[in-house]
């Protein structure tokens, strides 16, 4: 698989040399940031990802900050996944505004530069041989101490307090610094071979110092090891069954959301599956139903309907007609499933009540409204076993109003006789 590299160059002339950069298993792009970042592009596509010491400063302008914060949020984002930055340091000036003093200074490493380019440190990476014996010199030295975070950091070349190259573990990613003294303003010089030398260093170093466990090791060696692992796949198997609880919740809950022909085809789903109740679909009005006996009598005349708002007259006197188009008595059964406020924004906003006229009118008509909120609760308290299906029943065919069930204050119909 092939390792995506990203180069962040400083000026023109690198551009125009790294166009033609090839290492096979490499897949190179050269950018500019953030003019090639203008399509909302991220930066955790890539494996790795160079750039220079001082990547925002401009000659002219100072140092871009406003490029800078969009740079480390992008960082940040991709070390989370994985991605390797590299910058390279040589001569820059002793800045603390540069990016990489930032970083360097969060970990406790202080940035310490001579006046002479130094070359020789001892490398504790075979990876970076070639590359620090051709290109590995810098003035900069970074020094540690007492403040220093050392448990996230590895010294490539250098000794334990002081070193020009080193490795910084944040999050999934890696930060790494080494020294790199090429001359970029110097138009006939060669960038490929040293930036060959540094990407396949970069490479090589990152495959070598990371150990992934073959499947057939993650079963257990010790004897703590595998009461971890039962233990581990008794909390997964009881979580597995939480999970599933948790989801039919989820999936009750997604009513409150659903409007028109969903909501519809959920209610009567809702009604067989966890209330038990026979359902017949009706032929003429898609939004009515009838709640039958065992014995497929029609018992109740039911319909559905939604609002971004609160409940309107248009839906009684809807189901009203329909009670009518089928020659019903006014005293037989009708049931309004309402719901309403599908634009809230909280539960609070989202279980408001119905309004006092609409369920005076509801009842003077003979017909019980009731909320998808209300049905919810009547399910809830269902399998508590706090309500007997029969009961159920009884609810939705001898009550007129509103039908108010909440966890807190249990059954309440509206208007109270």
């Amino acid at each position: 698989m092939s390792k995506k590299v990203l180069i962040l160059p400083q000026n023109r002339f690198e551009i125009n040399q790294l166009d033609s950069l090839s290492i096979e298993g490499v897949d190179f792009s050269v950018k500019n940031f953030p003019e090639d970042f203008e399509n909302s592009e991220n930066l955790d596509s890539y494996d790795i990802i160079l750039t220079h010491y001082s990547p925002f400063e401009h000659p002219e302008r100072g140092f871009l900050l406003d490029n800078e914060d969009r740079f480390v949020k992008l960082m940040n984002r991709a070390l989370k996944n994985g991605t390797v930055f590299c910058f390279t340091h040589c001569y820059e000036p002793d800045n603390n505004e540069y990016l990489t003093h930032k970083i360097l200074s969060q970990f406790g490493i202080i940035i310490n530069k001579n006046d002479r380019v130094l070359s020789e440190m001892k490398l504790r990476s075979n990876s970076f041989q070639r590359f620090i014996d051709n290109w590995g010199a810098s003035k900069f030295i970074f020094i540690f101490n007492d403040n220093t975070k050392r448990d996230n950091i590895s010294v490539i070349c250098g000794s334990e307090n002081s070193c020009s190259a080193l490795k910084i573990n944040k999050e999934k990613g890696k930060l790494i610094f080494v020294p790199f003294q090429v001359f970029l303003s110097n138009q006939t010089s060669d960038l490929i071979t040293p930036y060959n030398d540094l990407i396949e260093a970069l490479i090589n170093y990152i495959a070598t110092s990371e150990v992934i466990l073959p499947n057939w090791a993650h079963t257990a060696y010790f004897d703590e090891e595998k009461i971890l692992l039962n233990s581990i796949d008794n909390l997964n198997t009881e979580l597995t069954g939480l999970v599933a609880k948790k989801e039919a919740y989820n999936k009750s809950k997604k009513l409150l959301f659903q409007r028109e022909y969903a909501l519809e085809d959920g209610i009567i789903d809702f009604l067989r599956s966890n209330l038990d109740f026979l359902i017949e679909r009706d032929e003429t009005y898609k939004e009515d139903f009838w709640i039958c006996s065992s014995n497929n009598e029609k018992t109740i005349i039911g319909e559905i309907k939604s609002y971004t708002g609160g409940t309107k007259d248009g839906a009684i006197y809807s189901i009203l007609k329909h009670r009518d188009d089928y020659d019903l008595p006014e005293s037989f059964p009708a049931l309004l499933i309402i719901n309403q406020y599908l634009n809230a924004n909280s539960w609070k906003e989202k279980n408001k009540p119905i309004l006092d006229k609409h369920f005076t009118f509801a009842a003077q008509k003979n017909v019980l409204i009731c909320r998808v909120e209300d049905l919810l609760n009547l399910w809830y308290a269902l399998s508590l076993k706090k309500i007997e299906k029969l009961n159920v029943i009884e609810l939705l065919s001898q009550n007129i109003g509103w039908l108010e069930i909440t966890k807190e204050n249990g059954i309440i119909i509206h208007p109270k006789s």
